[in-house]
Order: structure tokens, then C-alpha cells, then sequence
């Protein structure tokens, strides 16, 4: 059996970083101009640029919440919730590479 050792501290290192990183990411696009001047284009390229723009803000809210899960997990694990450990234990010999 495969023993796994978590280090609360690194996984809230990490994930502070990957925090920091996602608010850099809200304020880059928040800093996206809605409009675009490409002649005739211009509509076209507006609506692909709010696609865009919507589909970012999704993903960076949803980073935030598998950050909050990450977190909730790695201290209920730790903590000795039966139900965590079990996740981790079903994920042995998986390659996430």
C-alpha cells in the first residue's frame, strides 16, 4: 500500500499562490476593453471578446472554488475523515502527468 503524506502548509502555500495567480488573472481581465476597432469586424470581434471574457470569469471562479474545496479536503483528511482519506485512496496509482 502507498502511504501518503500531506503537508497542510505546503498545500495552503500552494494554493495561495494559485490564488494570487487568479486574481492577477480577474484584474488582467478586467483590464480587457470591451470594444475593438476592426471595421467592419468590429461587432463580430466585440461579441467573440465577451465570449471570451465570460467564459474567463467562469473559469476564475471556479478556481476559487476548487481552491476552498482543496483546502476543505486536505483538513478533513487530515483531521481523519474516513470519507477524504477514501477519495485519496481510490486516486492511488492514477497519473495526473
Amino acid at each position: 500500500m502507498t502511504s501518503l503524506s500531506i503537508d497542510r502548509d505546503a498545500v495552503v502555500s500552494l494554493f495561495a499562490k494559485m490564488e494570487r495567480r487568479s486574481e492577477d488573472f480577474r484584474a488582467a481581465l478586467s483590464a480587457v476593453p470591451a470594444a475593438a476597432d476592426a471595421g467592419e469586424a468590429s461587432a463580430d470581434v466585440g461579441v467573440i471578446v465577451v465570449a471570451i471574457h465570460e467564459l474567463a470569469e467562469k473559469a476564475q471562479i471556479a478556481l476559487t472554488g476548487l481552491l476552498d474545496f482543496g483546502i476543505a479536503a486536505v483538513d478533513d483528511l487530515l483531521a481523519g475523515d474516513a470519507d477524504a482519506a477514501e477519495v485519496f485512496t481510490k486516486m492511488e496509482g492514477l497519473s495526473f502527468s
